[in-house]
């Protein structure tokens, strides 16, 4: 029941945000951001503490409070555009993103031994790997799924509006097997902490994290190209997604 009304509740929003404009939409989820960080004091001292950890003296506190803020207003405001999106086209997402690096992800599929994408949960991950499913084909999204199936189910079909297919951690590792012999493209979003016995240790702003080996292992393995893959937000509302080297 709780699932349920969580998901009808996400249903009745969703078409009530979608009366708006993008612009008022967004400015909704920013709202929303910035009452969630006021509000969800645990999340918050984790966030201030990391970003204290990331720029140490470099930044003031009311700098550093910033920046915390501007995070969780930044994913409200995502979360919000992710749930109005419907169906829309190549044309009408096109206003929302632009796309840099082509060239180098066609220069990786050209190799011929599949192609592996590494992103983060950066900008806007899920209006990227949208628009990649129409300007260069079908994806395969490696991702968790959710508490929620009702939820869960609706993300997928999101995520699948351009053609992209999830596979889920689950049983990912079969499936990558079988799809770089099949010269398809996955992507990861390799940016959160994993198990101890899954993990491998990097620097990151001086403090050791643990991230996943996956990506790397599938590509020494198969030797399919391994392509960053980032989508950064713009001034405007819009994004920018790049493909890296």
């Amino acid at each position: 029941m709780k699932h349920r009304i969580e998901y009808g509740s996400a249903l009745i929003a969703s078409t009530l945000l979608r009366l708006l404009p993008r612009r008022a939409r967004l400015s909704c989820g920013r709202a929303l951001g910035s009452l969630v960080f006021f509000l969800d004091r645990p999340h918050q001292a984790i966030t201030l503490e990391n970003v204290r950890a990331a720029f140490g003296d470099s930044k003031t506190d009311a700098e550093k409070n910033a920046i915390a803020r501007g995070a969780f207003r930044h994913f409200a405001a995502m979360l919000i555009e992710l749930i109005t999106l419907g169906r829309p086209s190549w044309t009408e997402l096109e206003r929302m993103i632009e796309v840099e690096g082509i060239e180098r992800f066609q220069k990786a599929r050209a190799r011929g031994k599949g192609v592996i994408l590494v992103a983060a949960h950066f900008g806007n991950w899920e209006l990227h790997a949208i628009a990649h499913g129409y300007l260069l084909g079908r994806i395969f999204l490696v991702a968790r799924s959710q508490g929620n199936r009702y939820l869960n189910d609706w993300l997928e079909r999101v995520r699948g509006i351009s053609g992209n297919e999830v596979v889920y951690k689950q049983h990912a590792l079969r499936q990558m097997v079988k799809l770089m012999k099949a010269v398809e493209t996955v992507a990861f979003v390799s940016d959160q902490n994993v198990h101890l016995d899954d993990a491998v240790f990097v620097d990151f702003f001086g403090r050791k994290a643990a991230t996943t080996r996956v990506p790397s292992w599938f590509a020494l393995k198969t030797g399919a190209a391994l392509v960053p893959v980032f989508c950064y937000p713009l001034s405007d509302g819009r994004y920018r997604a790049i493909y890296e080297e």
